[in-house]
């Protein structure tokens, strides 16, 4: 989601009176994978820039394993100043939600059935006119 409509919409955001259902009670259990962090390039390009590649997976194996190793409360901390007319409660509160969703991976590895999830949703989008073969995009030498 890109960052404008996360705010837009997580700023309308209001607690919920005690005694009532919230939006976390509906949310399913267990979500259906999809990748969300992935790197769209030429087999020939990460030819060229393998280096860079991988460094680039390696700091999201980083971050991933950061944000879940710190609180909400840190990461609203560090991500504050881009969300300066959210406060600083809603904003932990929305980033603790979407941990508890399960909403960021634990690695960057691109499973079959996430990369299957993301071709349908660019799909659906427009973005590709059809999907391909995971064999075809997924290089898993970088991991």
């Amino acid at each position: 989601m890109e960052n404008s409509t996360w705010h837009r919409c997580s700023s309308r955001m209001r607690p919920w009176p005690s005694g009532t259902a919230s939006a976390k009670s509906s949310m399913p259990r267990a979500r259906e994978a999809t990748v969300y962090t992935t790197f769209l390039a030429t087999r020939g390009s990460i030819e060229r820039n393998r280096a860079a590649f991988s460094a680039m997976i390696r700091a999201v194996r980083r971050t991933q394993s950061w944000l879940y190793d710190h609180s909400a409360e840190e990461l609203a901390d560090v991500v504050a100043a881009f969300y300066p007319h959210v406060a600083r409660e809603l904003l932990a509160d929305s980033l603790r939600r979407y941990r508890e969703a399960g909403l960021w991976a634990r690695r960057p590895e691109v499973s079959r059935e996430g990369f299957a999830r993301l071709a349908e949703c660019l799909l659906s989008g427009g973005f590709i006119a059809r999907t391909h073969a995971y064999e075809d995009c997924v290089d898993q030498s970088l991991y």
